[in-house]
This record gives structure tokens, sequence and C-alpha cells, in this order.
């Protein structure tokens, strides 16, 4: 995920880089393609916030300090996702229409207890053994309520729009689990 600065003295801040790497769920793949679905959920306290590498990915230059990496964490998870009580994003997606070139999914993201829909597009790479889901999309803090940081009154903001880019990977449930 990444967002950028706004407000009036935007060239004082930076881009930011959010990352996950812990998303689970399920998929079920169904011949109707009417029937198949994916169910997702990732919890907010282990977002990477910065990280040199998924900052490189996006052409963002420099390390940040850890210093300003655990301010914005502090930030992002205590003022505006408040993790604590709200601690996960759920998303269900299923497909929107069959056929779709490219497949286009029609995904519910909860988060903040609010329920947004979009329809994406999506490559899809499905082997013997596991499926790869690749995509973007953009979403907006106020789409959930959310009221994005800002300082120095507002001068200095988060910016709304939040770009996402996704890669899920899931592979293949075990077709007998030894239980008669």
């Amino acid at each position: 995920m990444r967002v950028g600065p706004a407000g009036t003295m935007k060239s004082a801040g930076h881009d930011h880089v959010i990352a996950s790497t812990d998303v689970d769920g399920y998929v079920l793949i169904d011949d109707d393609d009417s029937a198949s679905r994916a169910d997702l959920r990732m919890p907010l306290q282990s977002l990477i916030v910065d990280d040199a590498q998924y900052r490189a990915r996006y052409g963002f230059e420099g390390d940040v300090s850890e210093s300003t990496i655990e301010g914005t964490t502090r930030n992002m998870q205590d003022k505006v996702l408040q993790s604590e009580w709200y601690p996960v994003v759920e998303v269900h997606a299923q497909f929107a229409a069959a056929g779709d070139k490219p497949p286009l999914l029609s995904v519910a993201i909860t988060l903040h207890g609010t329920t947004f829909d979009y329809l994406v597009p999506v490559q899809l790479d499905i082997a013997s053994d596991r499926m790869t889901v690749t995509g973007s999309l953009a979403v907006q803090h106020s789409d959930f309520g959310l009221v994005p940081f800002s300082a120095a009154g507002g001068l200095l903001k988060v910016a709304d729009e939040v770009a996402i880019d996704f890669e899920l990977v899931a592979a293949r449930w075990p077709q007998s689990l030894g239980v008669e």
C-alpha cells in the first residue's frame, strides 16, 4: 500500500509504503464461477511500515529512520486505524461476472467497522497446487470513515487515497485429512 503527503506543507512529508505478509483465509474455486469466492483476513498490528525493500520497489528514495518508522506506525495504528479496537481487515471476493477478461472481482473490504465495495480487475494464475492473484486498486481513507493523520494544524497530512498493489498466493488444501 502506498500513501503520499498532502496539504500546504506536503513537500515536508514523504511517501509511505505499508506492507503485509500476514494474510490468511481461504479460496473456493468452483466450476460455476458464481460460486467461487475468497474470504481473507489481515491483522493490522502486523503491518510493515516503510521497509527499505518495499520503498525501493516503488522507487522511493532513501531509508527512513527507525524513529520515523516507529512514529508513523504509532500514528497509523493508534490515531487512524485504531487497531486495538478494529484489529483486522476482512476481504470477501467473488467473480463479478463469468467470463470477464481480465477477470473482474467484486470485492467487499471491511475496515474499522465499515464495509465498502470495489470492482477489481485481476490476473489469475491457476496451477494444480496453487493459485496466484495479482492486481491493484485505490481506496480512500474516507471510504471507511477514517481521517488521515495530520500535523501542523492540517498543513501537513496524509493523502486520502491509498494505492494498493497485491499478490496473493493460495496453496491447495489436502484433498483428504485422513479422518474417517
